[in-house]
């Protein structure tokens, strides 16, 4: 009799199991499949990468945002930190931000006090970790965008310490429209780097946990709220 009560529950479990695969499955075969059956990303609103990544980093909890051109970043970015009552920012030290952008600059003349990291690997450590740890947002480039789970991925180095996003309660990543990959099998794909960094970073949404009686809260374990600008030229 016990086998004859498990068996319904059994199909009833796999018919469950059946439909929520259909519901998430996100890809779709092309016509010539590839090394890795050549699966593209879908995304629910189109094959666009931009609008799929942000579709699924508002589903995960961040905010999006879209910039026709890098010089239209400080538009964007500047309300973004008055409205959280920003006053101590941290950015990497990397092209994006300290080429065309002059960011560092920028924030400056709007009253803000900037932490820059470092290009001298060399630089005192406590001296850094007090700094991180003071700061009310952090502002970094990207090496990718993930689409399909609107993944942010960056490299850790000395330019772009990894506590700079995980640290400051609000967090920003910049990015240009075409870091952004289907799914992480094209981003290993992709990605071969020479010198492989002392770590990778995923982030996906705001921080969250569900530990503490099974309510989920934000902001835990790093940064409660994330922002990403993405910019098309």
């Amino acid at each position: 009799m016990s086998g004859n009560r498990s068996e319904p529950s059994r199909e009833s479990m796999l018919k469950k199991i059946r439909e929520a695969a259909s519901i998430a499955r996100r890809y779709f075969p092309v016509r010539e499949p590839g090394p890795r059956w050549n699966i593209g990303y879908q995304g629910a609103g189109g094959t666009d990468l931009v609008q799929g990544f942000g579709e699924s980093l508002r589903r995960a909890g961040g905010h999006f945002h879209a910039a026709a051109q890098l010089l239209e970043v400080p538009r964007i970015l500047v309300p973004i930190l008055e409205n959280a009552g920003v006053r101590r920012v941290g950015i990497s030290a990397e092209p994006v931000l300290e080429g065309t952008l002059q960011l560092a600059r920028r924030l400056h003349g709007f009253g803000l006090e900037v932490w820059q990291a470092s290009r001298d690997s060399a630089s005192e450590f406590m001296e850094t970790k007090q700094a991180l740890f003071a700061l009310d947002a952090g502002i970094t480039g990207v090496d990718a965008l993930i689409a399909e789970t609107g993944t942010i991925v960056l490299a850790a180095s000395p330019q772009r310490p990894r506590s700079l996003s995980l640290l400051p309660p609000l967090y920003i990543a910049l990015a240009r429209a075409d870091q952004i990959v289907p799914d992480l099998f094209d981003w290993f794909g992709a990605s071969s780097p020479a010198t492989p960094p002392s770590a990778f970073t995923f982030i996906t949404g705001p921080s969250k946990t569900g530990d503490i009686e099974l309510t989920l809260v934000t902001g835990v374990h790093g940064p409660g709220e994330v922002h990403v600008i993405v910019y098309l030229s």
